[in-house]
């Protein structure tokens, strides 16, 4: 039996043997390259998904992103908005809270005013969150409004 490929036009493969025998191949015989690419490239399914050149609608997509922008704004002006009325439900029972206490007896004169100072600075630091996140609201509102106003100019 012979090692060497006898065939008549061979194939190669990858490895060095012939696709139609699977014997090795002979260096000195005219290889067909050609047909050893046709056969791998039908041989072996593609897995990347094949690209579809689709038309770019630009104006329609940055619309949509101006609009998604615009949306963003909401989302951080309900933020805001919620997150002032819990601050502002907070800082009500806090002083309720201390004044009922003060009345009845059970803190000092140093505890109250100390409280007091506590709940303003609370108050302010969350009165200055609620500031930017309303800062973020204008800002992305603003970016959103000006996108669209360029976009109907032209």
């Amino acid at each position: 039996m012979s090692k060497k490929c006898d065939c008549s036009s061979p194939v190669p493969n990858f490895d060095g043997t012939c696709s139609s025998c699977g014997k090795l191949l002979s260096w000195d015989k005219d290889l067909d390259w050609q047909a050893a690419d046709d056969a791998v490239s039908e041989s072996i399914p593609s897995k990347l998904p094949k690209r579809i050149a689709s038309k770019v609608d630009l104006p329609t997509q940055l619309r949509q992103a101006a609009n998604e922008v615009v949306r963003f704004s909401r989302v951080f002006k309900s933020i805001g908005d919620t997150l002032n009325v819990l601050n502002y439900i907070f800082i009500g029972l806090s002083v309720m809270g201390l004044i009922f206490l003060f009345a009845a007896g059970a803190t000092s004169g140093w505890i109250f005013l100390g409280s007091i100072l506590v709940i303003l600075i609370v108050w302010i630091v969350s009165w200055i969150q609620t500031g930017l996140l309303r800062g973020i609201s204008s800002f992305f509102l603003m970016r959103g409004l000006r996108e669209l106003k360029d976009l109907e100019e032209n």
